[in-house]
């Protein structure tokens, strides 16, 4: 593909981003063709199927897995930092601040392709996995 034919398609997919019909979103396991990239995810021509990267997918079941993180080591080294520096209330704010709680939601797919059951897991917050409903639901 020419570079022509890539802007092109970059410029047809921005356009349906902010209109809500479609997104880009990573792709953290499942179908071995999107592991591990950025895929784009907008309506099938048919009811309950995706175009992800362009492939059809027969959506079966689309749900949200809420998860968070917190790392105990940032936690424990804010507090060090915020102690040394400003004392006892420096420890309370640079543990809170170290440990903030990093956001680590997957939106899980349960789909067919190519006559496959699958799943596919895209790391997702909140309102990336309302759009990616949204988008189904059209």
């Amino acid at each position: 593909m020419g570079f022509k034919e890539m802007w092109k398609q970059a410029q047809g997919e921005g356009s349906l981003i902010r209109k809500g019909q479609a997104i880009r979103i990573e792709c953290i396991g499942g179908y071995p063709q999107f592991s591990g990239k950025q895929v784009f995810v907008k309506r099938g021509d048919s009811q309950n199927t995706l175009l992800i990267d362009e492939v059809p997918a027969m959506v079966t079941q689309l749900v949200w897995d809420e998860k968070g993180k917190r790392s105990l080591g940032k936690a424990a080294a804010g507090a060090i930092v915020g102690g040394v520096l400003t004392g006892g209330i420096g420890l309370i704010a640079g543990g809170a601040i170290g440990g903030k709680k990093k956001d680590a939601s997957v939106a899980i797919i349960s789909c067919t392709i190519d006559g496959t059951e699958t799943e596919i897991y895209l790391s997702s917050d909140k309102d990336e996995f309302k759009k990616l409903s949204k988008i189904l639901q059209q």
